[in-house]
């Protein structure tokens, strides 16, 4: 019998607001990798504070919700990010990872 799994959405915005370079799509996709063999990602045209941020938009269906919680935490961090977007049954939060005094300048 399958099973129905809740679907998780992470958003991860870029750092300058560009398309992701090679190097961070590797990153992002490595970082999932270590927690989850099946998940779906792409880049959309997000937008923050009126701007137009290239963001990653990952999708994760998972019943472990710790699991997808270390994963949005450590996109945050390895991305430089202080705040990673996260979705479930359509209900959306930022996320905290770093602090903001921690958060790469580019």
């Amino acid at each position: 019998m399958r099973k129905d799994y809740p679907m998780h959405t992470i958003y991860l915005g870029s750092r300058d607001g560009l398309h992701f370079l090679q190097a961070d799509y590797c990153k992002i996709k490595d970082i999932i990798l270590h927690e989850f063999s099946r998940f779906t990602m792409f880049e959309a045209d997000g937008f923050f504070a009126g701007k137009d941020v290239k963001t990653m938009v990952i999708k994760i269906a998972s019943d472990d919700v710790d699991k997808v919680r270390r994963v949005v935490t450590k996109l945050g961090r390895g991305m430089g990010q202080k705040g990673v977007g996260l979705e479930v049954g359509g209900q959306y939060r930022s996320v905290m990872t770093i602090p903001p005094s921690h958060t790469v300048a580019i």
